[in-house]
């Protein structure tokens, strides 16, 4: 029998599987060679962390000539990471540091320690394992980057154009639209669109709740509207930095990438200037030196715990710990995640399951913007919307992805009565919370204390509250009455509640916590680094990534470290050129 239990152990028999089939190195042709490295090499740059930021910047790099050693943790990761068909298995696999989160207990909730894990450990980071969605979140975001610099180079009109130099979008109706000036098509990494065409008829259903059906929702920079999703897939194929930045320069002798190798600790000259990186391979301690520059792109994770060791933090903690502090700065201490409701619709058209297809997702997605006041300019949250006919894809997403009680799984899945569902993630793309992340102990194998604080400012709560009374009103219409369109309640617990009350969704929201992993701010411009992302208080060290973003965005957030990254490496090339 289909149940959430049964299918989360098919899942993990198949992490098994391919994790015997990566000791092949079937895609190790689209990889640089394993570089050997010895202790007192040197090099232009050395680049901590092979994901997203760290290979878009080191492919800037040794495109201008300069030398420079890539230190990733992880390996290059397998086929079920390059085939969009198969995301489903890739949580929780080798390819995740699996993070767990400290547990945060509200009166009447208390959210599970493990759901929040969606950070890459291999060749091209998060970019590997995400569900490659498409965004960019929208102008506002933009405009708080400038605000916390000073600096109005931020601002989206400004940053269109790395957005533009990275992508290379592939739909005629968007480019030949007045949607079109705002794509480029000659980037590395290679979008389209979703083109299943049985979701239009969801598309008209949310044109008749009031919201605004638009080709494009991601170009323009108000974000507004509901669109078909843009992924990052092209030819069948995932494109991240890592099949696609670094695949286009793996030849070049400047390049160096060193796998399976953990940094652990920046080195300091006297005069403050981080002068090497030290890191561990295969059991073996290797100290590297960096002529220029070292550039810490870690991710929102590891690049605060590698400054904390390094004695870059809070002054009281890195001295708790005892380690010597060279710059007392609030390293980790604004982290923001994204936090959603995960809600599931069912409606009067009989499940139809598609034969499996590698190049595409399991299930096409709806991406809406939508704004409770129609006259703000910008939204006010975010859906994902799924449109599933598969029953073991449902499971899947729900209990091993989302990580939602296996029983509440079940319920919503025997409640669907076998009909095609549309399961809606709402992301609050607005939130005011922070969270942290701070030192467990001084062992850099040791996983860092991570504090998510979801909620933990009560406006975040209500806002929520609004913007699920807001959104599940879809279902009163016409159009989705006709596709038979039916909220699922999947606890009975908030039923104590008058059901569509604010108490009702309060307690929803509490319950069914959905993560996406779209995490920032733990080395925020404005406090940690300044607006060309040096670090205060030491010299020649730059963090580079989400986690300088001092804040999350109304968007996916793989497009946007993208476009910070190529920022970036022109702003790095540029001080070069200039000294």
């Amino acid at each position: 029998m289909l149940s959430a239990s049964t299918q989360i152990s098919r899942v993990r028999q198949l992490q098994q599987a391919f994790s015997v089939l990566a000791l092949l190195n079937i895609n190790s042709n689209i990889y640089p060679e394993d570089a050997t490295v010895s202790s007192g090499d040197m090099f232009d740059y050395v680049v901590v962390g092979g994901g997203t930021a760290g290979l878009v910047v080191t492919t800037r790099l040794v495109e201008a000539n300069y030398s420079v050693l890539v230190i990733e943790a992880g390996d290059i990761p397998g086929v079920e990471s390059l085939n969009p068909g198969l995301v489903q298995y890739i949580k929780n696999s080798r390819i995740d540091w699996n993070y767990t989160s400290e547990l945060n207990c509200r009166t009447d909730s208390c959210l599970k320690a493990d759901g929040g894990s969606f950070y890459g450990r291999g060749i091209g980071g998060t970019g590997i394992l995400n569900y490659m969605i498409y965004g960019r979140g929208n102008e506002r975001d933009y405009h708080n980057f400038s605000e916390a610099t000073g600096d109005p180079s931020w601002e989206y009109k400004n940053m269109l154009k790395y957005f533009k130099k990275s992508e290379k979008l592939k739909n005629k109706e968007i480019l030949n639209s007045r949607f079109g000036q705002f794509h480029g098509t000659k980037g590395e990494i290679g979008i389209t669109q979703e083109d299943r065409p049985f979701i239009d008829k969801y598309l008209k259903g949310f044109e008749e709740a009031g919201e605004k059906v638009v080709i494009d929702n991601v170009g323009p920079g108000k974000g507004l509207g509901y669109s078909r999703c843009l992924y990052t897939i092209f030819n069948g194929k995932r494109n991240d930095a890592g099949s696609e930045y670094l695949n286009s320069i793996k030849d070049n002798p400047k390049l160096y990438v060193t796998r399976n190798s953990l940094a652990t600790k920046i080195i300091f000259d006297k005069d403050r200037n981080a002068i090497g990186v030290e890191f561990v391979k295969h059991e073996k301690r290797i100290t590297v030196r960096a002529k220029r520059e070292i550039l810490v792109t870690a991710g929102p994770v590891k690049s605060p715990q590698l400054l904390m060791l390094s004695g870059i933090g809070p002054k009281e903690e890195l001295q708790r710990m005892k380690i010597n502090v060279l710059s007392n700065l609030p390293v980790g201490k604004s982290l923001q995640c994204v936090v959603g409701a995960f809600i599931d619709f069912k409606t009067n058209i009989k499940a139809n399951p598609p034969p499996f297809d590698p190049s595409r997702l399991p299930a096409p997605i709806i991406l809406g913007y939508s704004a409770v006041n129609k006259s703000s300019e910008f939204p006010d949250y975010e859906t994902q919307n799924f449109i599933i006919d598969d029953p073991a894809y449902f499971l899947t997403l729900c209990s091993f992805t989302l990580k939602l009680k296996n029983c509440i799984c079940d319920r919503l899945l025997e409640s669907s009565n076998n009909t095609q569902m549309m399961v809606s993630i709402l992301l609050n793309i607005n939130s005011k919370s922070r969270g942290s992340v701070s030192l467990r102990s001084t062992d850099p194998n040791d996983e860092p204390i991570i504090e998510y604080g979801f909620y933990d400012n009560e406006d975040d709560l209500n806002e929520m509250i609004t913007n699920l009374q807001h959104y599940t009103k879809i279902e009163n219409t016409p159009y989705f009455q006709d596709l038979g369109l039916e909220f699922m309640e999947p606890t009975p617990d908030c039923r104590k509640h008058e059901f569509g009350s604010r108490k009702y969704w309060r307690c929803y929201a509490l319950c069914m916590i959905a993560l996406t992993g779209r995490t920032a701010s733990t080395c925020a411009m404005g406090s940690v680094v300044d607006t060309n992302l040096r670090v205060y208080g030491v010299n020649k060290l730059r963090v580079i990534g989400s986690t300088v973003m001092p804040n999350t965005l109304g968007g996916s957030i793989f497009a946007p470290e993208v476009a910070l990254a190529e920022k970036a490496a022109e702003m790095i090339v540029n001080d070069r050129i200039c000294t």
